[in-house]
């Protein structure tokens, strides 16, 4: 059997030895391993291997590989950006239960893909940055997941077209939401609403047009 190397006082990566650990309770090839008790340079102490320690295997307590994961996960100092925000914001309405905006979400089955939900990274590669502050995240389709192919930065006229409530009318191959329609027979929602009431669209949209060009 060889000898034991004393590794107490020697520096491995972040981790400084102070001595060597015995247990009665080892069973004996553990016992043929020494353990040592190491001092991390963020204060935490932790049990190692000699072995383990001086094939280069272990270098910290595991912080070393917490700040790698942190650091993955916030993308260059990017969590406080608008970006992120929206990322977040989504994934909690489709995860947290407890989020007021869960039922018409997570609790409808809407969900976000794999790739996003591995890091803010990847959804920031996918969608880039938002053009500008009139633009936020809308799902092109309103019952579709969040992922790269039914998500956009939208304006809020763009995402108050794309509302599950919205009553789309389709004439002359024209298709907008009612909203849309007024504006377009350059009238007030009460009027172009009692002619709806009233009449079939198709009579509605020559009485305004007709109108418009007496104007």
């Amino acid at each position: 059997m060889s000898a034991i190397i004393d590794l107490t006082g020697k520096i491995f990566g972040r981790l400084t030895v102070v001595r060597r650990i015995y247990s009665k309770n080892l069973p004996d090839w553990k016992k043929k391993q020494p353990q040592w008790l190491c001092l991390c340079e963020c204060g935490k102490t932790v049990t190692k291997h000699g072995r383990y320690l001086r094939d280069g295997d272990t270098q910290s307590c595991g912080c070393i590989e917490t700040e790698g994961l942190i650091k993955r996960n916030t993308v260059h100092g990017l969590t406080g950006t608008v970006e992120y925000s929206a990322w977040n914001s989504a994934k909690v309405r489709c995860y947290n239960p407890n989020n007021i905006k869960y039922p018409d979400y997570g609790g409808r089955g809407i969900k976000m893909c794999k790739r996003w939900l591995m890091g803010f990274e990847y959804f920031l590669s996918d969608m880039g940055k938002r053009p500008s502050r009139r633009y936020s995240l809308d799902r092109i389709n309103v019952n579709g997941n969040y992922e790269p192919s039914n998500c956009r930065w939208a304006t809020r006229k763009q995402q108050a077209q794309n509302k599950r409530n919205n009553h789309w009318i389709v004439y002359k191959n024209k298709r907008m939401i009612f909203s849309d329609w007024v504006k377009y027979f350059k009238s007030n929602t009460a009027c172009v609403l009692e002619m709806i009431k009233r009449h079939p669209f198709e009579y509605v949209y020559k009485f305004y047009n007709q109108k418009k060009k007496r104007a």
